[in-house]
């Protein structure tokens, strides 16, 4: 709660938060959710706004997409919580994650998201309109022998391909 409150604070001050500051901030607030699951319930609907907006004002700060990443799917674990994330443009900071990142741990956390995401009807079409078939389809090369990784991209790429009646 607290960590959650200093960046509250921080942007109604009109300060941009220092990206050290944002780090810290977001460290802290994923160790809660590890620790206690159930602090998911406690981070509101302006809480994962303020989080997925850093992560889009920081596309460039690797461990500030990571953090965000892992809160954002600890917190897509209901599909009402989903449902709000959805509307925060994560769609678009997980497809631009696989296309401007080399990392696998982050390929991964937003193959994982997308995923979740293709379970709702709707959300497939924003997948494919954001350019995520192409994104998925060439992070795959990435992932090596990790078969596990492979199989969810595969996965979510027929789910889209179908979706599309490119597949009968």
């Amino acid at each position: 709660g607290s960590a959650l409150k200093a960046l509250e604070d921080a942007e109604e001050e009109g300060d941009e938060p220092g990206i050290d500051f944002l780090r810290e901030k977001l460290g802290v607030i994923w160790g809660c959710l590890m620790q206690d699951s159930s602090t998911a319930s406690n981070i509101g609907e302006d809480s994962m706004r303020r989080i997925t907006r850093w992560m889009r004002r920081h596309a460039e700060d690797k461990e500030v997409q990571l953090l965000g990443f892992k809160i954002v799917r600890s917190l897509a674990t209901t599909r009402e919580n989903l449902v709000k994330l959805l509307r925060m443009e994560t769609i678009k900071i997980a497809v631009s994650a696989l296309r401007n990142w080399e990392l696998v741990e982050l390929h991964e956390l937003a193959i994982v998201f997308l995923c979740t995401a293709a379970g709702v009807r709707e959300l497939r079409t924003e997948i494919w309109q954001e350019g995520g078939v192409k994104a998925v389809y060439n992070s795959m090369s990435k992932f090596g022998k990790r078969f596990e990784l492979q199989h969810a991209a595969l996965s979510l790429l027929l789910q889209l391909v179908e979706e599309q009646g490119l597949v009968s």
